[in-house]
């Protein structure tokens, strides 16, 4: 399969009608309907409809305007619409080469990811690395949905041909407090945090778990019960449970401070406060503050599903010519592509596959954020960062290979992202202007 695509916004909004039939109108826009009253049910909730369904609707925001209009308005779409619409146009062109059976399993996986909790962010993902080989006249077989093989992609050009598995890391993957069981948490004693700031007082209901906020219900629910009746009673100073103890704090003046600075340095504070894996949120009025604070005794592993995932996809590989393992962060923004502690991270794991027999095949591990378009003077493109295995077992030219292998200096792709330069070096996939 080979595809050249159109990346005018305006031929872009064609495609919205095909993509809706794939995906079924009426159980699209039902769901559709389902997130937009969660979004405005409370700010809680909102936020995960935000950092979890950005995508569907960002989508059916340009439904409603290709439709009253019978086009885009160009001039007022954002970067999640762009991403959006990449999507969509990428989706209908595949799905019109595929094999009858391909077909079935690409509107499967669109269907499924209607009723997913992580939304549309894995399909995003093959997707988005599907498109970048195109973009560089790569031909690609779907061989996963064709079911031709376990990986996702086999792709060839002249001298280069190789495979790709995408894996999609959850944003809630090795951690002791999955986000969206904090925002409910806090959602159920919204009101009470909200009443006791406007009455005045400056605290903070600090929640420490022995280890993981428990996924069951019931044991969530006591939880809730129990920090009710906390925040209900001025004289509990502390509240023990099963897996969980609950203490007040005063808001104190270097949290008020760090408020006052923005966010990103309040949560800095709150993180050197509480923990670097605590979760804040809560009500801050003009008269009074009631945050809300949960911490586990435990730290996050993140290392632990990352390599299990690339050793998986490690396996996944015929083993009979060069593996790119592509994955993708559903918690992160651009930037964070930048940060050193992830880029060891990644490196070290990253080496640890290679060292491995079955992932002595692999050319490269390549990082990528779910959220990861960004618009610069060389147009939309999406970053992300690359490993290359140093000894791999089909050695390669980088420059057959530029989709996963090209790079450009540090610095400019700090620019690029409008960041201050890394402090150590990396390969960095560049910025491709569509």
């Amino acid at each position: 399969m080979l595809l050249e695509f159109n990346h005018d916004p305006a031929a872009m909004g064609e495609y919205l009608a095909p993509f809706l039939e794939l995906a079924g109108a009426v159980r699209w826009r039902k769901r559709a309907v389902q997130l937009g009253e969660e979004a405005v049910a409370s700010p809680f909730k909102a936020k995960i409809v935000a950092d979890y369904h950005w995508l569907e609707l960002a989508l059916s925001t340009q439904v409603i305007v290709h439709e009253a209009f019978g086009k885009l308005d160009t001039e007022q779409l954002d970067i999640e619409s762009i991403r959006a619409l990449y999507f969509a146009q990428t989706v209908v062109e595949v799905h019109r080469r595929l094999s009858s059976c391909g077909r079935n399993v690409l509107e499967g996986r669109i269907r499924d990811a209607l009723k997913s909790d992580v939304g549309f962010s894995p399909l995003y993902l093959e997707m988005a690395v599907a498109r970048r080989l195109f973009d560089a006249k790569f031909e690609v077989e779907f061989s996963d949905m064709e079911a031709i093989a376990e990986f996702d992609f086999r792709f060839w050009n002249g001298n280069a041909h190789g495979e790709v598995e995408c894996k999609s890391l959850s944003c809630d993957a090795g951690r002791k407090i999955h986000r969206k069981d904090f925002y409910r948490f806090v959602d159920a004693v919204g009101e009470l945090t909200a009443s006791r700031a406007l009455s005045g007082v400056k605290e903070i209901m600090l929640v420490t778990l022995d280890d993981r906020l428990p996924a069951e219900e019931r044991q969530q629910n006591t939880l809730r019960q129990a920090a009710s009746k906390f925040l209900s009673d001025n004289a509990l100073p502390r509240l023990d449970g099963d897996f969980f103890r609950i203490t007040r704090e005063e808001y104190g003046s270097r949290l008020e401070q760090a408020m006052s600075s923005g966010e990103r340095e309040f949560y800095k504070v709150c993180r050197e406060l509480y923990g670097e894996n605590c979760h804040v949120a809560g009500s801050i009025t003009p008269q009074g503050v009631c945050l809300v604070i949960v911490r586990s005794e435990r730290e996050d592993d993140h290392s632990y599903p990352m390599l299990e995932a690339m050793k998986k996809a490690a396996k996944q590989f015929s083993g009979t010519r060069p593996g790119f393992i592509a994955m993708q962060f559903d918690d992160i923004e651009p930037a964070d592509l930048l940060l050193r502690h992830m880029r060891r991270r990644c490196g070290i794991l990253s080496y640890s596959l290679f060292q491995r027999v079955y992932g002595s095949h692999v050319a490269a591990t390549c990082f990528t954020a779910y959220r990861g378009l960004v618009v610069s003077d060389k147009g939309v493109a999406e970053p992300a960062f690359v490993v290359p295995n140093p000894r791999p077992s089909y050695p390669i030219a980088p420059q057959d290979y530029l989709p996963f292998l090209d790079h450009i200096p540090d610095a400019e792709f700090a620019q690029l992202l409008g960041q201050p330069p890394p402090v150590d070096g990396i390969s960095y996939i560049p910025f491709d202007a569509e």
